[in-house]
């Protein structure tokens, strides 16, 4: 969720946009993925090529999870107007997801190796760590700190927004269980609570990082309560996933609607800080948070 480096997107400051070849949710196209399985395009060289909503980890996690036989695909498609669908055996159906799932595992697995070569030894932690002193990509150490910092905001856009508000079917009250993350694993609960997981670390630091993050930089800039109020928004939407009624986030939107809404009313009062207090205090330079204070 946290895109900056080569992860984001082509038009962020360094961005080279490779996290949509190892995750491209919500962009993700069923019958696509099912034009794969009659084809059997995935076991071509040209793997690499096909459109990203139809690899990575999101396609995986259908064609691990997803057992029925019939496909997403309208009647007038080829693969069904022309009968290609309907004589694919249920067995050979499911050699196919498998062959294909092996294929969707490695290509992720290469593109991992690829981001983190990306990264470094002489990747995108060059230019950051040199920002203000010889970088070629951050000429002042605020626009490579603003460019981290922006990182952040995705949790407005992608958690707040895309994992929860469309689901939630705000603004409104009527739920959208088909919008949640995870539609075949059922996993949007877990999702969930590793995108806090990774936002803390971005924000309040790790132990491996000596614990230093944005609170640090808060304090130091003279707003130690800015930093208290930060960590204990965090520790809100913690209390608010751990909240909710067991491990189905999908389950949960239709039998306590109100329990998911008070995780999207956490997330909400921690993004609307960092797009206002934060980013004043700091003086972060972002194109995201410009004219959006919802």
């Amino acid at each position: 969720m946290l895109r900056f480096g080569p992860s984001a997107d082509l038009d962020t400051l360094g961005g080279l946009g490779m996290r949509a070849n190892i995750y491209a949710w919500p962009d993700v196209n069923r019958c696509l993925i099912e034009q794969q399985l009659a084809a059997r395009t995935y076991e071509g060289a040209g793997f690499a090529a096909l459109s990203t909503n139809a690899r990575g980890l999101a396609t995986l996690e259908y064609l691990l999870f997803y057992s029925g036989t019939e496909n997403a695909c309208p009647a007038e498609h080829p693969i069904n107007a022309m009968g290609t669908w309907a004589a694919i055996a249920p067995d050979e159906l499911a050699r196919r997801r498998a062959a294909y799932a092996h294929a969707a595992a490695v290509d992720v697995a290469a593109q991992a190796r690829a981001l983190n070569a990306a990264w470094e030894p002489a990747g995108f932690r060059a230019p950051l760590e040199t920002a203000g002193a010889g970088s070629t990509l951050f000429t002042t150490q605020q626009v490579a700190f603003s460019a981290v910092a922006e990182a952040s905001f995705h949790a407005d856009t992608d958690l707040k927004d895309l994992r929860l508000a469309v689901p939630l079917g705000l603004p409104g009250a009527t739920a959208r269980p088909e919008a949640l993350e995870s539609q075949w694993a059922d996993r949007g609960e877990q999702h969930l609570r590793n995108n806090v997981l990774g936002l803390r670390t971005l924000l309040v630091g790790c132990v491996a990082g000596n614990n230093q993050g944005f609170d640090d930089m808060l304090e130091a800039a003279g707003a130690a309560p800015l930093a208290t109020e930060m960590r204990a928004d965090l520790d809100a939407i913690d209390a608010a996933i751990n909240a909710l009624p067991g491990d189905s986030l999908s389950r949960a939107l239709v039998t306590d609607r109100a329990a998911v809404q008070r995780v999207h009313d956490a997330v909400k009062a921690l993004t609307d800080f960092l797009k206002n207090e934060f980013t004043v205090t700091l003086q972060v330079r972002s194109e995201r948070v410009a004219g959006d204070n919802d």
